[in-house]
């Protein structure tokens, strides 16, 4: 196989020759990469692959005394295989920067993204190698998760879905054995819901019939012949065309209050194809990249946050208090009880520092961001030296990847830009979930597991 497909990286400049890494000592030969991949695969397979990493940087520690008490600074080069919509996959080399000062600065001043996922997600938002056209795409869908022109009015969807939710989570809790409810599928399941409900507006019974059938997709579990994906996106953009209630917050009529807003990312998706001239590939690529990024982010940081929570009583405490007393207060207005609205959002700040805090400490987007050299640049290499980086004839490539959330801001600013802006804004309304559960104590109950995995 390899020597069917191109080698890009000894086309051009090469920076595994002045670099740490497995090729450093091996030269970049087609027998070194061979077996460094199929390492590299092994790793992969097992979902282990931070563990390559830091076998590469501990063998550079090892060799070079300056990274001897920070081996998780060492930036290093792995070859890859680069899948692109444009061509066949070819052979590279990816530079995966761990020095924190390297990070910020090519974070900020190269925002091209590698062709990583345009094989699959053709030139969507996450994908696109085009800056202009990234840049219009976000600013474009940067409308449907605005707090007063989208979120407040789609809000009542998620603030309904989670009361319903109080009643199945009892219901999972009763018929629950001795190890109690598995809150990691509930909320996975829950986050999917609410992304389609509220998001995309699709109906209950949609929902229900692709909720778990999708996300088994994600996982490469589905035992269809892999076409249930591209299927139910086509058939969510189906529903847009044929039917008239869908309202983004920049139609006309949405915006002088004669339609409702409905469905908003699905119609903001769909409104792209006239307004960015946008080919149904690449409109395709966002329904599904806001289908995953959009509900498993959000669904691993309600997890991490709960079991934090539950091994820490305390604070488990204190969030149930400030849940109690905003609604005594929504419980106590003189026209009588009225329902949670997403300005009492802020009226929740230790719970939602407890989510910035799940947040640092179990980051939803732990690797960065892949990113292409757009000029020479220099980061820091063997002996701590600046080194100098060409872009050359061929592309190079970088992976960013920032250890135990260090740079949180960027790590915020990575999920809301450049991967999926859904996935930060659904967490502050995904929160009325968790309020919910507290409110109603039974959270406490079914947070079992989370306490005997402590023990």
């Amino acid at each position: 196989m390899m020597s069917m497909l191109k080698d890009k990286s000894t086309t051009s400049f090469d920076p595994s020759t002045v670099m740490h890494g497995p090729l450093m000592e091996t030269g970049n030969t087609p027998e070194a990469k061979n077996d460094i991949m199929i390492e590299m695969q092994t790793y992969r397979k097992r979902g282990k692959m931070h563990l390559f990493w830091e076998k590469c940087q501990h063998e550079a520690a090892a060799k070079d005394p300056f990274y001897a008490n920070n081996f998780r600074g060492v930036n290093f080069v792995v070859p890859v295989l680069t899948p692109s919509d444009s061509e066949m996959p070819f052979f590279n080399n990816s530079v995966i920067l761990s020095d924190p000062d390297d990070c910020e600065h090519i974070a900020r001043t190269h925002v091209k993204k590698q062709p990583f996922f345009s094989a699959l997600l053709f030139q969507s938002l996450i994908a696109t190698t085009d800056n202009k056209h990234w840049a219009r795409q976000r600013n474009y869908l940067n409308e449907v998760f605005l707090p007063k022109s989208s979120l407040t009015k789609i809000f009542p969807i998620s603030w309904n879905r989670a009361k319903f939710c109080t009643e199945k989570l009892s219901g999972l809790a009763a018929k629950a054995g001795k190890y109690g409810v598995q809150m990691h599928e509930f909320f996975l399941h829950e986050a999917q819901a609410q992304l389609q409900l509220a998001l995309f507006g699709m109906d209950e019974k949609f929902m229900e019939e692709t909720n778990k059938q999708i996300r088994e997709v994600f996982a490469g579990v589905h035992p269809g012949n892999g076409d249930f994906g591209a299927d139910m996106v086509l058939d969510m953009l189906k529903k847009v065309t044929e039917n008239p209630a869908f309202g983004a917050p920049t139609d006309p009529d949405v915006i002088d209050g004669t339609k409702p807003l409905f469905g908003p990312l699905s119609k903001a998706v769909h409104n792209a194809a006239t307004d960015l001239d946008m080919n149904l590939y690449d409109q395709f690529g966002n329904m599904m990249l806001i289908l995953f990024a959009g509900h498993d982010t959000t669904a691993h940081t309600m997890t991490w946050c709960a079991y934090e929570l539950a091994r820490n009583p305390k604070y488990q405490r204190k969030v149930q208090q400030e849940v109690d007393l905003l609604f005594q207060e929504i419980n106590a207005r003189p026209m009588g009880q009225r329902e949670m609205i997403y300005e009492d959002c802020a009226k929740l700040p230790y719970l939602t520092k407890c989510c910035m805090e799940t947040l640092r400490l179990w980051t939803a987007v732990p690797n960065g961001t892949f990113r292409e050299l757009q000029f020479d640049d220099e980061v820091r290499g063997p002996g701590g030296e600046m080194v100098t980086l060409k872009k050359g004839k061929e592309k190079t490539h970088f992976w960013l990847f920032l250890h135990n959330g260090i740079f949180l801001s960027l790590i915020f600013f990575y999920c809301f830009i450049f991967f999926s802006i859904s996935s930060f804004c659904l967490l502050t309304y995904f929160l009325c979930l968790l309020y919910l559960y507290f409110k109603s104590h039974r959270y406490i109950c079914t947070s079992r597991q989370f306490n005997e995995t402590k023990k």
